[in-house]
């Protein structure tokens, strides 16, 4: 290799790490601000405290000079009321006097007040710095959060769309199918009519294929997924209508619900983009996503047969429901106007 070649690489690498340093200070930036911003407190801190000890000695020498003027001012005063100057000299020579006393202390207040901002300006610039560096912190996790928010938003509503899409070629039996990754059985069912008369009709029964649903949102109810899940068909039908109701109730009385509310209502374990997603309840239209098309919390309750437990072969499959919540995406990113509908 040649030397030409040896530099021409060194080079290249040299300029790859300090890319890669910069970027992993660029991604790490609010954290290192913080980091300084604590630093630079603390030092202002100390500084000031520094600077404290300082003050009685410029306070002193401020008195000290204070009363220097006072003392020249009393002695001259003295001096021309002894002297055999005619009244009007006096007075004349007391006013002269008065000003220099005014203009020297002045100076001296002038001095001293330079003095004060010599021994703390070091101290409010770290304290200062400090301010500036919480709050350039703050602004790229805001300008962060409001790009996460767009990403959330965007994606949302692509996959909606592309649900539209899915069940638009395949019926939406079939994706039905796919995205809560269940497996579709059509049963006869007797039952009878209003006449007491014996008919049959064709039901369609779908069942779980695991033990989470395949949708972003959707939940089991059962006693996995659920403190308030119990062994009694009856009481879990109820319990679900309910608290169904309660959060509409919430929704329509605040104005707002956020998702991780509808988990916590239902016992289940709350998680990170359940903070943004919820639901607006805006009759006006004024905030509400455009792609909307409620107002209201719907879970789509849906009874499902349990996925098979391979571990337990014989072991009876039993009904559970699913819960799909109708989410209508970032509320807050549409509460703040940053992400676009």
């Amino acid at each position: 290799m040649s030397i030409k070649n040896a530099i021409s690489n060194l080079t290249t690498s040299i300029s790859r790490s300090t890319g890669m340093l910069g970027l992993k200070v660029q991604a790490h930036s609010p954290e290192l601000l913080i980091a300084g911003g604590v630093v630079t407190l603390i030092g202002g801190v100390v500084v000031a405290c520094m600077a404290s000890r300082k003050v009685d000695d410029v306070i002193d020498e401020h008195c000290e000079a204070v009363g220097d003027i006072h003392d020249r001012e009393a002695d001259e005063t003295e001096e021309i009321e002894n002297s055999e100057s005619t009244a009007e000299e006096a007075e004349t020579r007391k006013k002269e006097l008065k000003k220099s006393v005014q203009k020297d202390l002045t100076a001296t207040y002038f001095r001293t007040g330079l003095k004060f901002v010599k021994l703390y300006a070091p101290a409010v610039c770290l304290i200062g710095l400090s301010l500036t560096c919480f709050l350039s912190s703050n602004n790229i996790l805001q300008k962060r959060n409001v790009a996460l928010s767009s990403a959330f938003t965007a994606l949302s509503q692509e996959f909606s769309d592309y649900r539209g899409r899915v069940a638009a070629r395949f019926g939406e039996t079939a994706e039905k199918e796919i995205h809560y990754n269940l497996e579709s059985e059509t049963v006869d069912v007797k039952t009878k009519d209003k006449n007491g008369k014996t008919v049959t009709e064709k039901q369609t029964t779908y069942s779980a294929l695991s033990n989470a649903p395949g949708s972003m949102y959707a939940r089991y109810f059962n006693k996995e997924t659920s403190i308030y899940y119990k062994r009694n068909h009856i009481y879990n039908e109820d319990f679900l209508r309910l608290t169904y109701e309660n959060l509409n109730n919430m929704l329509i009385a605040r104005g707002y619900l956020f998702l991780n509310e509808v988990y916590s209502e239902l016992g289940m374990p709350i998680v990170d983009y359940g903070q943004m997603a919820g639901w607006i309840y805006d009759p006006n239209g004024r905030v509400r996503p455009s792609h909307s098309d409620t107002d209201v919390l719907d879970l789509r309750i849906q009874e499902v047969i349990e996925p098979f437990n391979p571990l337990d072969p014989d072991a009876k499959r039993e009904k559970i429901w699913m819960i799909d919540p109708n989410v209508e995406g970032n509320i807050l990113g549409y509460i703040n106007k940053k992400v676009a509908a």
